[in-house]
């Protein structure tokens, strides 16, 4: 692996309860078995884990025991035993409903402008009146990730640096469940605030990071209307996040945020667990900021036989092998790139299918050398085949063009602009270079330019 690679594991809403144990075990002992165990295999073994809440059913104490039973045995499954390299924030379930009094809610009705909402932040008093619920929650991060830990009643949110293979993090634990008491009623309802955005982002600048994480339980979109707008300004705008990382809904998701200021991309990791109604999913995702290429790795649950997890091809149909590779440079990483001396691309004669030798001058004639457009695009097509395929390709091989991509470019225009900008024999060699056995198998397609300039094949 290069020393210049990020690797985390995204877990949420486990749910633990006693009533359920047996069905979890099912699925949790499971995931060890099909995914936890294979990931050092596969060059996947996580540098640090995010839990992004409802690590518990009803908050209550003996939940979380439960909890950290099984989150020690995952530790021990991927050798870190850091406490530093996990992190957790709470959910709606990680809230004790039986803590909320009518004064409360009565008060937090009230709160109808950002100022409100910020005065209670910023007064420990009154934040404790709503973090009491969450007092269990609190306990048991403090117990599980000990000095690491700075979760608490009175801040009940976290700013975090730390450095993994030359790679500046910064990661913010935001608290969206503070206000929270569970169910649809929360949604519209609940709050971040400002003070806690701006406080995260603060402290996060303030440690000079290459990439920003943001992790909270609900979507932003549960927030009330005044609360989401100013945390979609502070999260996406200059000086944002780069990944904010989600959980809630019980349904994985990807979606890439876009504006003229920032970029971001919201990951939703399924629930680990909820019973049969939900399918239950995870993701790895693994930054390689020597290629300059991110992927989304995703995996699924089936309660066939003896229950098993697989790669999860089924959550959007360009998604192949439970795998999304995207360019970083669209979320404004930058790629660092070893100096090295260039090397002329090798063309693989062309009307050969059959060989897989590569020739710097080939023995063909020039007019049998220069692919024709339309060829070309087929061949393209055929060999590189979702937009993420065809981003990280014109990412590694023609960098200077993939950064003149528009977030509002569709995979033709890309193509177009691909086709009218690069050379022909460059694309095709690139192509031939990096998927030799696919590139043989297309050849029968590609027609070839005359250098009488006479009329070409089609």
């Amino acid at each position: 692996m290069t020393n210049r690679t990020i690797t985390w594991l995204h877990l949420s809403d486990l749910h633990f309860r006693e009533s359920t144990q047996w069905e979890m075990d099912i699925v949790l002992n499971a995931l060890r078995r099909d995914v936890l165990q294979k990931l050092a295999d596969e060059d996947l073994r996580p540098d640090m884990i995010f839990a992004t809440g409802d690590i518990a059913y009803s908050g209550a104490s003996q939940e979380y025991s439960r909890a950290q039973s099984y989150f020690e045995k995952i530790s021990t499954e991927l050798d870190i035993q850091d406490s530093s390299r996990w992190f957790i924030v709470p959910g709606n379930h990680d809230v004790d409903r039986h803590q909320i009094s009518d004064p409360v809610r009565k008060l937090l009705e009230r709160q109808a402008a950002p100022t409100d909402v910020n005065t209670i932040l910023c007064s420990a008093d009154f934040i404790r009146l709503f973090t009491k619920r969450q007092q269990e929650f609190f306990l048991f991060a403090r117990r599980f990730l000990g000095k690491s830990c700075t979760l608490s009643e009175e801040r009940p949110w976290a700013a975090h640096s730390l450095a993994i293979n030359n790679i500046k993090l910064s990661v913010l634990s935001l608290n969206s469940a503070w206000t929270a008491e569970g169910g649809t009623l929360d949604q519209g309802r609940i709050l971040l605030g400002e003070y806690q955005v701006r406080n995260t982002l603060m402290e996060a600048a303030s440690h000079g990071s290459d990439i920003q994480i943001a992790l909270l339980h609900h979507p932003l979109s549960w927030l009330r209307d005044f609360d989401q707008a100013q945390a979609e300004a502070l999260l996406f705008g200059p000086g944002g996040v780069q990944f904010l990382l989600r959980g809630h809904l019980h349904s994985s998701q990807i979606r890439q945020l876009a504006s003229p200021d920032a970029r971001c991309l919201e990951i939703a990791a399924g629930a680990c667990w909820d019973g049969a109604r939900f399918p239950h999913g995870i993701t790895v995702v693994q930054l390689n900021l020597e290629t300059g290429r991110g992927t989304i790795h995703l995996w699924r649950f089936s309660p066939e036989g003896r229950g098993f997890w697989k790669r999860d091809n089924f959550l959007y149909e360009r998604v192949v092998g439970g795998r999304w590779t995207f360019p970083l440079a669209r979320l404004g990483i930058n790629r660092t790139v070893k100096k090295t001396t260039p090397r002329k691309p090798k063309i693989t004669a062309p009307f050969d299918s059959s060989s897989t030798a590569t020739v710097d001058n080939p023995t063909v004639s020039d007019a049998q050398q220069t692919p024709t457009r339309a060829s070309l695009r087929r061949f393209v097509l055929a060999l590189l085949r979702g937009d993420s395929d065809f981003d990280a390709f014109c990412l590694d091989y023609f960098p200077d063009i993939e950064k003149r991509f528009s977030d509002g470019m569709d995979s033709v225009r890309k193509m177009n602009f691909l086709l009218k900008h690069a050379d022909e024999r460059e694309i095709l060699a690139h192509l031939q270079g990096r998927y030799p056995r696919e590139a043989a198998s297309h050849t029968n397609m590609l027609r070839w330019i005359p250098k009488s300039g006479g009329p070409s094949q089609n």
